[in-house]
């Protein structure tokens, strides 16, 4: 079938874990970087604000986990939409 997704049970699986893990902790990230005034990551949203060194470190992680997790969940996709080849019945 055109434009369907061929992955096994646990890709999947994987995929829509990965996937809403990571914008839980993208949105943790940004939440916290806001009531940190954090700014090393976000600097255009950070401003002219720097919280502690601990703080910078949390958010980044958060953040940088994140987005590790959303690419993990899209490739895995991409992977399932790609087109497969059937071997002709002789």
């Amino acid at each position: 079938m055109r434009g369907s997704v061929s992955l096994s049970r646990r890709a999947i699986r994987v995929a829509e874990l990965s996937s809403l893990l990571s914008m839980y902790a993208i949105w943790g990230a940004l939440l916290l970087a806001a009531v940190f005034g954090t700014s090393r990551v976000t600097p255009i949203a950070g401003g002219e604000f720097e919280g502690a060194v601990w703080q910078e470190g949390l958010v980044a992680v958060l953040l940088y986990a994140g987005s590790a997790g959303i690419f993990l969940g899209a490739g895995l996709v991409f992977w399932g939409l790609r087109p497969h080849t059937r071997e002709a019945a002789v």
